[in-house]
C-alpha cells in the first residue's frame, strides 16, 4: 500500500507539530535550485539491505535550509516561534519572510535526527511511500516526455 502525504496549508502545519517521524535513515537524495526542490530519500538498512520501501520526502520552493549529509532516524516538525526566530538568526535571507505570507509560501520546518539543529524554510512539504527499489527515479519527478516516433 502506497502512503502519499502533502502538506501546504496552514490549518496542516500548526507550530510545534509534528509532520513526519521514522526509525530509518535518510540522506539527501537530490536538490534542484531551479525549482527549489530538495528531495531526502531512505537509505538502506546498517546490514546494507533494503525492505523494499522506498520512502521519498519532497521540499518544494525551499528558500533556506541547514542539512546533515545523512540522517538516522528522521522527525520533521514545524517550528516553533523560539524556533522561527533561531533560523532567521541563522539564515538572514529569512528575515524579510514576514508571518503574513506563511499562509501561502513560507513554512519553517525542523529536521530532528540526533543531536543538532537542522531546518527547511519551503512553501510546502510531502513524502511518499511505496515498494520500489532505492536506485528508482523518485515518483515526485515528472517523467520525460518522450518524443512520438511518426
Amino acid at each position: 500500500m502506497a502512503v502519499d502525504i502533502w502538506l501546504n496549508q496552514s490549518y496542516q502545519l500548526i507550530a510545534g507539530a509534528e509532520l513526519y517521524c521514522s526509525p530509518r535513515s535518510f540522506r539527501v537524495w537530490s536538490y534542484d535550485p531551479t525549482f527549489g526542490r530538495l528531495l531526502l530519500r531512505n537509505t538502506p538498512s546498517p546490514q546494507g539491505r533494503h525492505d523494499g520501501i522506498r520512502v521519498d520526502i519532497m521540499f518544494q520552493s525551499v528558500r533556506a535550509m541547514k542539512l546533515r549529509d545523512n540522517y538516522q532516524g528522521l522527525r520533521i516538525t514545524c517550528a516553533t516561534q523560539d524556533e522561527r526566530e533561531r533560523i532567521r538568526t541563522e539564515s538572514p535571507q529569512t528575515t524579510h519572510l514576514s508571518t503574513f505570507r506563511d499562509d501561502h509560501r513560507d513554512r519553517f520546518l525542523v529536521l530532528q535526527s540526533g543531536a543538532g539543529f537542522d531546518y527547511v524554510v519551503a512553501g510546502a512539504v510531502g513524502w511518499r511511500e511505496d515498494r520500489a527499489p532505492l536506485g528508482w527515479p523518485s515518483s515526485f519527478v515528472a517523467p520525460v516526455p518522450t518524443p512520438s516516433v511518426r
